[in-house]
């Protein structure tokens, strides 16, 4: 059994920090930066974006990601860099 390993990820919520999420083993090749991913939040499910994976564990207990939905990321390593910067 591997250890843990979680995304954190940006949804459409007014806050100002992502959200950490484990990820299942079955998803974790298609988990990387830049990917949308559909996670609950609350009692719905929820479309947000991958920012970072192996991101530290988060202190209380993580949701896991229930699927991705691309293929591949919809935005790349320099998009992000730029958001960020944003």
């Amino acid at each position: 059994m591997t250890a843990p390993r979680f995304a954190q990820v940006v949804l459409p919520l007014p806050v100002a920090t992502p959200y950490s999420y484990a990820i299942p083993d079955a998803l974790a090749p298609r988990v990387t930066p830049g990917v949308r991913v559909i996670v609950p939040v609350r009692n719905r499910k929820a479309i947000g974006l991958v920012v970072a994976v192996d991101a530290p564990p988060p202190e209380a207990a993580a949701k896991s990601i229930a699927d991705v939905a691309d293929q591949e990321p919809v935005l790349s390593a320099p998009m992000l860099d730029l958001a960020r910067w944003i």
